[in-house]
């Protein structure tokens, strides 16, 4: 965890190591600092400017001038009476050339590497910048010393590492820059509301922000926060919460929490920490560059003494840990932009390599895995059932509450025909009169018991039982996820929770405090995941290893959630799982290539078997592998998602 006091990279948001005081802004490396200058507001949506591309373009012109010189200066076998006078004067004119031409490229493309260099190392902090102005710098000194003695010249090596790192560094900016546009668009396109404001909710509306009833009655569904399904009468005074939905009453609402501008916080806060947390691995990483870093400058010095300067220059260009650098955040990064892309937002990258390893999932019931929306289970009348049936779909038609949706669907299911009536009267929360016809409550229809009551000119005719019913995705989501434990815990009574059928054990009639203690006791064993949407959740999504919460939930739960998905697709919970195993898949890769390629070819230029030139080459063409492996992830989706093939995934 990075303390909130500590700089950051003013372009790419990753904490900067520094001793004493920092001036901003603070970049992490060279790259960022590019990037920070090339695009307005580190936009990567924006072109560089034409100064810059000219900049690069002119460096990379007389880069290759030089090699093409170098090419002469180092095969003078090749043309003849090499030892005569002229040709000495040629190579001496050609050295000169080198010189003249290198130079620029030099102040161009090197002196913004040593300045944030020496700005970094001002801070206590000697890190890849360093390194690279160290190489360059003293492969283009000791070329200006040998023009002017005589002897081998280096310059291709200076400006060819200059060139190709600050191409590779730029790209690999960009990259980590594009990775958080997803998440940063969705900052841009939010609803405003002020605390005091008074607006209006029509029925079937959900409310957008906490708040007091001023006028208007009505039933919500409320079952994120409580887990009941059964909705809640409110008239004025009583208050109203965001995530709930009106049923079927006309609300003004005066906003005593702005639910949006919480919203947009939390978001922010989001992209804020996943620009500044580091996961296990990227820490790892770390790591292993500070102990590299040091141990590869004193081989090199060894292997100059020992060897030759060009096998020091050589060793120094290998031991840039580009690649090692950003084997892991690039992952990361792109991971958690593809997540958002898809609606789902990811807290860090912990969380992300985290969700690798889950092994347990517990899912509150209501409104996680039901629809929220109840489906007539049974009529008891003395009469024809469709015929009645058919009669109070018809009224209901004029009704948006839950349970009278309910009866519509269910008459359009056995193919009656429904016409609504004329004029109808309808009072929130109690019911509706029609044609002679009451529906409604109980008391509403002058009776008693649990149900939904139809009377016909004041004799009670028919009873209507209501159930919950599965979200319609949760058939396809279960066979994939059987390679997990999977259990649910509700406040709702086991009654309600049997009649769903439910395949996995359910735990039922629990208070917040309890949903907890099931979760502690599964966290023993290994990694444990919640997945809920009502406040009386968050308790148990916070204790988690990880925590889920869908985009009905209540503001308390998504800020507790450590992923939030932006809808209530049950479906992106197993593609979520499969990329985060994915990412770790990817994540391994590069930290293998990157400590292979240091590991294996710093020896090889310590013992002089490696031209600087092919040093530099090398390192870049590294970080290209890196880079072009990590960026897999921003297109990836599963090639196969039967649930052999979640088995396998769930287990490697």
């Amino acid at each position: 965890m990075t303390d909130a006091a500590s700089p950051v990279c003013a372009q790419c948001g990753l904490p900067v190591r520094v001793r004493g005081p920092v001036h901003p802004p603070v970049f992490c490396c060279y790259g960022c600092a590019l990037v920070h200058d090339l695009f307005a507001q580190g936009k990567p949506d924006s072109a560089p400017p034409s100064w810059w591309m000219s900049r690069l373009g002119l460096s990379l012109f007389l880069a290759m001038n030089v090699m093409m010189i170098s090419m002469v200066l180092y095969t003078p076998q090749l043309f003849p009476d090499t030892d005569g006078p002229l040709a000495t004067r040629v190579w001496e004119l050609l050295r000169y050339a080198a010189l003249l031409f290198s130079t620029p490229v030099m102040l161009l493309l090197g002196l913004p590497i040593l300045y944030n260099a020496a700005r970094a190392g001002l801070r206590g902090h000697f890190g890849l910048d360093a390194l690279i102005a160290l190489g360059c710098f003293a492969a283009f000194a000791l070329s200006v010393h040998a023009t002017l003695t005589g002897g081998h010249v280096y310059y291709e090596t200076a400006v060819m590492v200059l060139v190709l790192v600050t191409l590779g560094r730029y790209l690999e900016a960009r990259a980590k820059t594009s990775s958080t546009e997803a998440l940063e668009k969705l900052l841009r396109h939010d609803p405003q509301l002020t605390v005091g404001q008074t607006i209006r909710i029509l029925p079937g509306a959900m409310f957008p922000a906490d708040g007091v009833v001023v006028s208007g009655t009505g039933t919500v569904n409320e079952s994120m926060l409580t887990g009941e399904s059964t909705p809640v009468t409110k008239q004025p005074g009583d208050g109203v919460y965001a995530g709930t939905t009106n049923y079927d009453g006309s609300f003004d609402v005066r906003i005593t929490a702005t639910g949006a501008e919480r919203r947009i916080a939390r978001i922010a806060r989001l992209l804020e920490e996943v620009r500044r947390q580091k996961a296990p691995s990227e820490q790892f990483a770390d790591r292993l560059a500070r102990v590299l870093m040091p141990v590869t400058v004193l081989t090199g010095v060894v292997a100059g003494v020992a060897t030759g300067w060009q096998a020091m220059l050589a060793v120094w260009l290998i031991a840039c840990p580009c690649a090692l650098g950003i084997a892991t955040p690039l992952a990361i990064w792109n991971a958690i932009a593809r997540a958002a892309r898809a609606g789902i937002f990811i807290r860090n990258g912990a969380v992300l390599e985290k969700l690798a390893t889950v092994r347990t999932l517990f899912f509150d019931k209501t409104g996680t895995l039901t629809e929220g929306l109840p489906a007539l289970e049974r009529i008891e009348t003395n009469e024809d059932e469709n015929t009645v049936l058919q009669r109070v779909a018809s009224i209901e038609l004029r009704s948006e509450h839950p349970l009278a949706r309910a009866l519509v669907v269910e008459a359009q299911r056995r193919g009656l025909t429904l016409t609504p009536p004329k004029q109808v009267e309808i009072v929130p929360g109690r019911g509706i009169r029609a044609d002679g016809w009451t529906v409604g409550s109980a008391e509403f229809v002058g009776t008693s018991g649990p149900g939904v009551f139809a009377a016909r000119n004041g004799t009670v005719c028919a009873r209507f039982f209501f159930r919950e019913q599965l979200r319609p995705d949760w058939s396809a989501v279960w066979p994939q996820l059987q390679p997990y434990r999977v259990e649910v815990l509700t406040g709702d009574d086991r009654a309600a929770a049997e009649r769903l059928g439910l395949p996995v054990p359910v735990h039922a009639n629990l208070s917040p405090e309890q949903k907890v203690q099931h979760i502690e006791a599964a966290a023993a064993t290994g990694t444990v995941a919640m997945v809920g949407d009502g406040l009386n959740d968050a308790p148990a999504i916070a204790r988690a290893c990880i925590g889920i919460a869908l985009a009905t939930g209540t503001d308390v739960t998504r800020e507790t959630a450590d992923v939030t998905f932006a809808d209530n697709q049950l479906t992106k919970l197993p593609w979520l799982l499969a990329l985060a195993r994915q990412t770790r898949r990817v994540i391994r890769q590069n930290l293998f290539w990157a400590c292979l390629y240091n590991v294996t070819l710093i020896p090889v230029a310590a013992l002089g078997w490696l031209n600087p030139i092919l040093a530099a080459l090398a390192m870049v063409l590294s970080s290209a592998l890196v880079v072009t492996n990590a960026q897999r992830l921003r297109s990836w989706n599963p090639t196969a998602a039967s649930p052999r093939a979640v088995v396998a995934q769930a287990g490697d």
